[in-house]
């Protein structure tokens, strides 16, 4: 049982900024994968393409090391994970993909979405993850189990040739 001095000491804390911080990138963490989720359903090629055009940050932070735009992603990957095991739907990985992809792009940081496939038990899977500062954002080793496939190139010079 907590004493009542106790009590008013913990209230009387400031709150921790990592906290606040943790909060508010869980909250839009929520919003971003309802909105990668409802973008998927309703325009699946619009929104693909989109998030394939390598749409360039709002600032790219040449000076940043790749370190720590990478721990900024993996950080940001894992609270979006812990947000989509508490969500009523199960956010696919592209869609956890997009959500992290943009809310990295909003800090400036650039990432690539990647995808690949594998055959599992005679069956043919796919899967969806980023790569930011040339490292694999997400689960470890997963992505290593999938072959990646190669962008492919929509300019004349390729189909003509």
């Amino acid at each position: 049982m907590v004493s009542w001095r106790r009590k008013a000491e913990v209230e009387a804390e400031p709150l921790n900024l990592n906290l606040i911080l943790n909060l508010n990138a869980l909250a839009e963490a929520g919003v971003c994968l309802a909105l990668a989720s409802l973008a998927i359903r309703v325009a699946p090629a619009v929104t693909l393409r989109l998030a394939q055009a390598g749409v360039r940050p709002r600032d790219q932070h040449s000076g940043r090391p790749a370190a720590r735009a990478w721990a900024a992603a993996a950080r940001l990957w894992r609270l979006t994970a812990a947000v989509a095991r508490r969500l009523p739907w199960r956010p696919t990985c592209l869609a956890q993909a997009l959500a992290v992809g943009w809310m990295l792009r909003r800090r400036g940081i650039a990432t690539r979405l990647r995808f690949g496939v594998r055959v599992a038990d005679g069956a043919l899977a796919a899967h969806a993850w980023l790569e930011c500062a040339g490292r694999v954002v997400g689960p470890p080793r997963v992505a290593e189990t999938f072959a990646p496939l190669e962008p492919v190139s929509t300019s004349s010079e390729h189909i003509n040739a």
